[in-house]
């Protein structure tokens, strides 16, 4: 059988932290049978390009020089929309600088944020369709997961597990979010759609500590084979 071609996304963000990249890349190709395709450019991000996977993967953020462009991300969020199913890891919630101004401008993060200076159109999409926005964290500590939803396919066989990681508090509408692990009131893992397409965000994987845990690589292997099961 044919392994599924996939896109991972590694511009900026957690992937510059030594060994990140690598061992995700581990999980996604041994363990969960992809065919990877690495871009820490974001030389994919265009729709001819975006066209010929079958799963993106995104582990990109905050960090990126250059940011991506608003062209790149509407190509991503076009192909999302029209059926290519996404995973979202850790900081990909936050893309861009300028979302930590447009936060304290606002106090917070909105429900129903409104496009400035600060960010645009593209980029309020993007966030929109990920689910969520990174407001903060505090530093890494161990805490526990709790799986809120455990016939999900996602977490099936998964219990409660304690994890040293960074413990993300995201803001945004989670009106159409199914939450499937949480930890402190805060939403860890979650599925929503976007269009056509499935999208999965795991906001745990900070470091070696998250990324070698047993649970949350079962977590991410058993996201992939959702994504790419048929609805």
């Amino acid at each position: 059988m044919a392994k599924a071609h996939a896109l991972f996304l590694t511009h900026g963000g957690h992937a510059r932290l030594p060994n990140n990249r690598a061992l995700l890349q581990d999980i996604l190709m041994r363990q969960a049978g992809l065919d990877l395709v690495t871009d820490d450019e974001n030389a994919e991000l265009t729709a001819d390009r975006l066209a010929a996977y079958a799963l993106i993967v995104n582990y990109s953020g905050y960090r990126a020089v250059p940011e991506p462009t608003d062209e790149q991300i509407g190509a991503l969020t076009a192909a999302v929309q029209a059926g290519t199913p996404y995973i979202a890891l850790h900081v990909a919630t936050l893309m861009w600088k300028n979302q930590l101004d447009y936060m304290g401008r606002h106090s917070g993060w909105p429900n129903r944020p409104v496009p400035d200076d600060l960010l645009s159109p593209a980029q309020l999409r993007y966030l929109e369709m990920t689910g969520s926005a990174f407001t903060g964290h505090p530093p890494v500590a161990p805490f526990q997961v709790h799986i809120t939803d455990p016939a999900h396919p996602i977490t099936q066989g998964v219990e409660a597990f304690e994890i040293e990681d960074e413990l993300y508090q995201l803001g945004g509408n989670r009106a159409p979010l199914h939450i499937l692990a949480e930890a402190g009131g805060q939403p860890l893992l979650y599925v929503t759609q976007w269009g056509a397409g499935k999208v999965h965000y795991n906001a745990l994987g900070h470091d070696q500590r998250g990324l070698s845990h047993p649970s949350y690589q079962r977590l991410l292997v058993q996201a992939v084979a959702w994504a790419l099961t048929p609805p």
